[in-house]
């Protein structure tokens, strides 16, 4: 199951290469606005504050924006940029209360836990000892946050709720799917986020959740089969069949096969 998620997020992003590619500038362009911020600290350190703040609000409404659209590709649906501002529209919201969440816990990590670990006494470092397991566990569960939204439409909190019950239940699987997105993102580095890009990053959790949760259908219909021999082979056929096989030329030169 996990080597086929590579390969489905690998030929979903080959598929839609230009629209990646598009979304990817996007990214770079919204992150351009970061390198304003320095100016406003000159003028008054509450201006770059507040800009820092709104910087990285627009940012993830952009970054909700492309979850949505991402993963109706995941979904093998025609992901039209004529339905971007249908994504924003759905996510805007919701993305304020999620850079407020990261924002909260960027908080705690910056102050509060150093603040505990310098107590020096044994409530100090229990203290922040579950600070930081609050916020790896935060940080684990968060990156099914817009796939779930996307696909439930649920609220903010129910949302959180899902994704760290998905989390507890699949705490290995969400390791990988964290694991695979960094080497994703050190890729990027060397095409400058061109690609594969932020967009890939976010279509792999798409592709993660969306095979994972085949799990929860198949338990559904099946109360009494054992949570841990699920039978992927026969769940991801479809996916296998939609996928398909896929050889050099047939990517490069698909009129050609």
């Amino acid at each position: 199951m996990k080597l086929f998620m590579i390969k489905k997020t690998f030929f979903d992003m080959w598929d839609n290469l230009l629209k990646i590619v598009i979304l990817n500038l996007g990214f770079i362009l919204v992150s351009a606005i970061f390198l304003i911020v320095p100016y406003l600290h000159k003028f008054n350190i509450i201006w770059g504050l507040l800009g820092f703040f709104l910087s990285f609000i627009i940012f993830n409404i952009y970054y909700g924006t492309v979850s949505l659209f991402v993963l109706k590709i995941a979904d093998y649906e025609s992901a039209g940029f004529n339905d971007f501002f249908l994504y924003f529209k759905k996510s805007w919201k919701i993305s304020i209360l999620y850079s407020l969440s990261l924002i909260l816990f960027m908080t705690i990590i910056i102050f509060v836990i150093p603040f505990y670990s310098r107590l020096n006494n044994y409530l100090g470092f229990f203290i922040s000892f579950l600070f930081l397991w609050g916020t790896l566990i935060f940080f684990l569960s968060i990156q099914y946050f817009y796939q779930i939204y996307g696909r439930f439409n649920n609220s903010f909190f129910k949302v959180i709720k899902k994704c760290l019950l998905v989390l507890f239940d699949n705490t290995g699987f969400s390791i990988y799917l964290v694991f695979v997105g960094i080497i994703i993102i050190i890729l990027s580095l060397i095409t400058g986020f061109i690609f594969p890009g932020i967009s890939t990053f976010l279509l792999w959790q798409s592709v993660g959740l969306k095979l994972r949760l085949y799990k929860y259908d198949y338990l559904e219909e099946n109360p009494d089969a054992n949570r841990k021999k699920i039978p992927w082979d026969i769940l991801l056929e479809n996916d296998k069949e939609m996928v398909g096989k896929r050889t050099l030329k047939g990517m490069i030169f698909p009129w050609k096969e």
